[in-house]
């Protein structure tokens, strides 16, 4: 499988941007995936901010239950990979510079991420980039 994610690096911006249509759901590797892309961004000398993006229906509708309807003992591991997405993000180095922008609807991400403990901005795309 690919990444069900893009990323950038340009000025000291890296971009992570979600593509999995149609809602951005994420099955086992992708968390996995994301944790480490996270991770690798957090420690990069040329990153002082990291803006999580996503393209389509929504920012982030969770774990893929589809896998999970196909392998129900996957429960487990894929909350394993969504942990360590959190604690990417929580521990990450940049953690204040980590800005959440979904594109398509950046009024419903305070509803998704509510208690990470690191700069929610929720802005426009263009407003983004001039802020930082």
């Amino acid at each position: 499988m690919s990444k069900p994610f893009t990323t950038t690096i340009a000025n000291g911006i890296a971009e992570m941007i979600l593509d999995r249509p149609p809602v951005n759901a994420f099955d086992t590797a992708g968390w996995f995936a994301i944790a480490a892309e996270i991770d690798a961004l957090g420690v990069n000398d040329e990153v002082r901010v990291i803006i999580i993006g996503a393209v389509g229906k929504g920012f982030c509708a969770g774990v893929d239950i589809k896998e999970l309807a196909a392998h129900p003992s996957k429960i487990v591991e894929v909350n394993k990979g969504n942990y360590e997405t959190f604690r990417a993000m929580h521990r990450n180095p940049r953690h204040h510079g980590i800005t959440f922008c979904c594109y398509c609807c950046a009024d419903k991400i305070a509803a998704i991420v509510p208690s990470i403990a690191c700069t929610v901005r929720v802005e426009m795309y263009t407003y983004i980039h001039t802020y930082v």
